[in-house]
């Protein structure tokens, strides 16, 4: 498999990043390369492919010659025999034993002539290798998704709590300002509670975002294998200087068309389709005759009873022909089964079908209009410092009180974390615009990796 070779590369190449011992920043490749590693439902996936891969070898034995050798070799065989004997004119009865040694071999070679059944089961266990193939293609691309996204949750984390910290130090200025008013006269203690209040629920929110974080990293030390107890070594900081990655094709309809023919979940629909349709042909075989080619040689010597003494050494060849007549019903009912199915098996496509297509559509949508959204909330951002500069001269003038100023405070910071959970929220959808369309490799994963800096 072409992908699985390209994969192995990156893999070897981040993991040998990762080998100096001196401190250095770790990205989205480093993780993904431990990811691949580590994770032990990537590595489940792994062996659940070796074994369907085997199964192709088990069906296809079917269509092969059958070799048999078999011997038996007793060295001690005891006969006792009793009955009448006649000589001449007098009839006595006799008994008599006997020791003697007795072996047998045989060779038997058959070879399918016309077998539709093992035919149909060879082709559904291709169907099902080839289903392999695109389950696990698809579990690698799973997989880098549900690391980004924890990577993403983690990030969006460190950088609330950096922002609230910044939100925090502000409001404790402005209380201590506020008491500072109050002792001189010039304030009010409804100000100085006013921005205490304010305070304490950033310090509230401050301990929610550190429970969100804690959260995050341990998901993502649970799929890279590392406990990620230095953070300040990932890089998980949204750069500055953030540009939406060009869409092209430009058109959805390109779009979809690709997925059609290169998501991995479509790709498993349809070989379970055509592994159904051959399942179903394995059943009509029931109602066909089975020939096959054999030939057979044994060599034995006193084989039974009544062969004591004598040796044969047989050799036959031919044609045999097995030809189904009634099963009580049996062949039929396991007929309709495999149609109803295969019937089944057409239905979930088109409802995979959609949902891709659907998930394919509300990601294209929204990497469409990513820089309307920056803008629209950029613009959010630069009225609400320009409101809270106002409103602060405001207050100097006796327009505006202290609550507009924390109002205002408030809204910038609002606005602020909008604009930051925007960007994070375009880069998922630019990844599921990948993995819904089948392309998600190293390359676009590196793409989103240039979009973080260090934090140290």
């Amino acid at each position: 498999m072409r992908w699985l070779f390209t994969l192995s590369l990156g893999v070897t190449f981040a993991a040998c990043v990762l080998l100096p011992a001196h401190a250095q920043s770790v990205g989205l490749k480093e993780l993904y390369a431990m990811a691949l590693e580590q994770d032990p439902a990537w590595r489940a996936a792994q062996k659940e492919w070796q074994a369907e891969n085997e199964q192709t070898k088990s069906a296809r034995s079917g269509l092969l010659p059958d070799i048999r050798v078999s011997y038996q070799n007793m060295p001690y065989n005891n006969q006792a025999w009793s009955g009448p004997q006649t000589s001449g004119t007098q009839t006595k009865r006799m008994s008599q034993t006997r020791h003697y040694q007795s072996h047998n071999g045989s060779l038997m070679v058959t070879q399918p002539l016309f077998d539709y059944g093992a035919w149909s089961r060879y082709q559904a266990a291709v169907a099902s290798g080839v289903m392999a193939d695109e389950r696990l293609r698809d579990q690698s691309m799973a997989l880098a998704v549900r690391m980004i996204n924890n990577y993403l949750d983690l990030g969006f984390a460190q950088q609330k709590i950096m922002m609230a910290q910044s939100q925090q130090k502000a409001l404790s200025e402005h209380y201590r300002l506020n008491q500072r008013l109050l002792a001189a006269g010039e304030g009010t203690r409804t100000e100085v509670l006013e921005t205490e209040a304010r305070l304490r629920l950033a310090e509230t929110e401050m301990i929610g975002f550190q429970d969100e974080l804690e959260d995050a990293r341990r998901e993502l030390a649970a799929i890279v294998g590392h406990p990620l107890d230095n953070l300040a070594l990932l890089k998980t900081q949204v750069a500055e200087n953030f540009t939406p990655i060009p869409l092209h094709p430009t058109r959805f309809e390109a779009w979809q068309k690709f997925a059609l023919g290169h998501n991995a979940t479509l790709g498993q629909a349809r070989q379970q389709v055509s592994k159904a349709r051959h399942e179903l042909e394995v059943q009509r075989a029931e109602f066909m005759p089975v020939i096959n080619l054999y030939a057979a040689r044994a060599i034995s010597e006193s084989a039974t009873d009544t062969t004591i003494g004598q040796k044969y050494d047989t050799t036959s060849a031919g044609v045999q022909v097995s030809v189904p007549l009634y099963s009580g019903g049996r062949s039929s009912a396991a007929w309709r089964a495999a149609n109803a199915r295969y019937g089944q098996s057409q239905y979930q496509m088109e409802e995979k079908t959609r949902t891709a297509l659907n998930a394919l559509h509300k990601a294209f949508v929204q990497c469409s209009n990513i820089q309307g959204r920056l803008r629209a909330h950029t613009l959010v951002v630069t009225s609400a410092q320009l409101q809270l500069t106002a409103t602060r001269k405001g207050v100097t003038a006796g327009q505006r009180v202290n609550l507009d100023v924390l109002n205002a405070e408030q809204q910038l910071y609002s606005a602020r974390q909008q604009l930051l959970a925007e960007k994070y929220t375009y880069i998922r959808a630019w990844i599921t615009l990948q993995y819904q369309s089948g392309k998600l490799t190293m390359e676009e994963i590196t793409q989103i990796d240039n979009y973080f800096n260090s934090s140290f």
